[in-house]
C-alpha cells in the first residue's frame, strides 16, 4: 500500500476460510489483486505526493503460517543514473566453483548500481558482431537487499550463458547494455568453456 506515516489508511487483510494459500492464484484470472508484486520498491513505495521514498521491501518468505520480510531504506535521488555496471566472475567459465546462493548453472552475475530504483529497465547481451544474444526484462533483474558499499540501489541478474533460445553461447567476448529510464551503460564479459 502506498502510504506514509503521517496519513491514516484503512487496510483489510483477507484470510481464506478454506486454509488455501492466498498466492495460489497470483497472476491468473481469479487473482483478487491483479498487479500485486512480491517486491515493493519505487515507484510503488512512493508516498501519494510523488516523492521518492527510498524504501524497498524484499525477501518475502511464507512458512508454517508466518511471514518474514525485510524492509530496507536506501538514499534515492530524484533522477536515476547508473553508477556501476559489472559482472563476476569475469571471465566466466567452468573452472569457477559453484556458488550455493546462486541458481544452478549460473555462469556469471551481472550487477548494476543505480542512484534510485529505475521505473523502466532492461539488459541486452550482444555478441561481438552486434547481434542480440539474450534479452533480460526488468522482472528478471533481482533487487539485492544487502546494502552496497555506497548505499546504492543494486540489481543483479544470474546468467547461465544461454541465449534467448536456450542454447549455450560460444566462448568469446560479449557486451551487455543496461537501459534504465533512458540512461545507458555498456559493459563487456568473457565466456570461457
Amino acid at each position: 500500500m502506498n502510504t506514509v506515516n503521517n496519513y491514516t489508511h484503512s487496510t483489510v487483510d483477507l484470510v481464506p476460510a478454506d486454509s488455501s494459500h492466498p498466492m495460489d492464484n497470483n497472476g491468473d484470472s481469479t487473482d483478487p489483486w491483479p498487479g500485486i508484486k512480491n517486491v515493493f520498491s519505487t515507484p510503488d513505495s512512493d508516498p501519494y505526493n510523488g516523492q521518492v521514498s527510498g524504501i524497498n521491501s524484499t525477501g518475502f518468505a511464507f512458512a508454517s503460517g508466518q511471514v518474514n520480510f525485510y524492509v530496507t531504506q536506501i538514499a534515492a535521488s530524484n533522477n536515476v543514473s547508473i553508477d556501476k555496471a559489472l559482472n563476476y566472475p569475469n571471465p566466466s567459465g567452468p573452472d569457477y566453483p559453484v556458488n550455493p546462493v546462486k541458481p544452478n548453472g549460473t555462469l556469471t552475475t551481472l550487477v548494476f548500481h543505480f542512484t534510485r530504483a529505475p521505473q523502466d529497465m532492461n539488459v541486452v547481451i550482444y555478441n561481438m558482431a552486434g547481434e542480440k544474444i539474450k534479452s533480460v526484462a526488468r522482472e528478471m533483474l533481482l533487487f539485492s537487499a544487502a546494502p552496497s558499499g555506497n548505499y546504492r540501489w543494486v540489481y543483479e541478474y544470474d546468467w547461465n550463458g544461454r541465449n534467448d533460445e536456450g542454447e549455450e553461447v560460444a566462448p568469446g567476448l560479449y557486451f551487455y547494455r543496461v537501459n534504465a529510464d533512458g540512461k545507458i551503460k555498456v559493459g563487456k564479459l568473457a565466456v570461457a568453456r
